[in-house]
């Protein structure tokens, strides 16, 4: 996950929301979707996700797949190695 710092005057907004908000910009282009920590931690769905993907085989998956794509391969690359995992 990436963080982002926000100034004092935006935390002080975000702070004041209780449910999942959409954050736009001046022409209405969504910006992302902001989930405060009040509202993910009370949402049974979010916990049940959150927890499958904190588990350790989850994690190592992810892990193994960041060093695996690094700067990107070629697709040939990729397939080649898809077929090798089919093989064990």
């Amino acid at each position: 996950m990436v963080s982002v710092i926000v100034n004092q005057e935006l935390a002080r907004i975000l702070a004041d929301l209780d449910d999942q908000t959409e954050i736009r910009d001046r022409e209405g282009r969504l910006v992302g979707i902001f989930t405060p920590e009040s509202a993910a931690s009370s949402n049974v769905h979010y916990q049940e996700v959150r927890a499958y993907f904190e588990q350790p085989e989850v994690r190592r998956q992810t892990e193994r797949s960041r060093q695996l794509s690094g700067d990107g391969c070629e697709l040939s690359t990729l397939f080649d190695h898809l077929n090798s995992q089919e093989r064990r």
